[in-house]
């Protein structure tokens, strides 16, 4: 299966997160999907070259239950010939180790300073709730009619630094925010 189609395959089976984060419910087999999703995103962004030797950090900011099924999904892998790791931050501080973070719904409100705090970083941001993309998060998966909707705040990614595959491109529906 190609990429495009294997990420496409991945954001249907995941429409229901929304409401698993909201509800406080416990871990479920469509945060796993999440997980998933987050693994592939972060295996089709280019990277600075600076950090090839370094562990490839995914982080989970604020309180949701992705960070533990994160943990194993991500377990052993090597991404883009780099070890990858996986960290949960209640606070601001070690942010810009990250090379992915996931802003959890519950923070939404954190935003503006997380942005700032990771401003001209090359931290690919994700989110999962309507609005992120507009707020400045570099991609949002939003339910949207029963189906996970994929936004791409491209001018947020390009201030980050980063490239994004065109496999995610074409999935994508592009957000125009300063």
């Amino acid at each position: 299966m190609g990429g495009a189609a294997r990420l496409l395959r991945v954001l249907a089976l995941a429409a229901g997160i929304v409401s698993g984060f909201s509800s406080g419910a416990e871990p479920t087999p469509e945060l796993k999907t999440m997980a998933s999703t987050l693994r592939l995103l972060a295996d089709w962004v280019t990277w600075p070259p600076d950090r090839a030797n370094a562990p490839l950090v995914i982080g989970v900011f604020g309180t949701c239950p992705l960070g533990p099924w994160l943990r194993e999904v991500c377990v052993s892998k090597v991404i883009q010939g780099r070890r990858v790791e996986v960290v949960t931050y209640r606070n601001l501080y070690g942010l810009d180790r990250c090379d992915l973070l996931f802003i959890c719904e519950g923070d939404a409100d954190r935003i503006p300073e997380v942005l700032k705090q990771l401003r001209g970083r090359p931290v690919l941001t994700v989110g999962d709730t309507a609005g992120m993309g507009e707020a400045g998060v570099m991609v949002n998966l939003v339910p949207e009619r029963g189906k996970l909707t994929l936004e791409v705040n491209l001018a947020a990614v390009r201030r980050g630094g980063l490239v994004l595959s065109s496999k995610v491109l074409k999935l994508a529906k592009i957000i125009e925010s300063s």
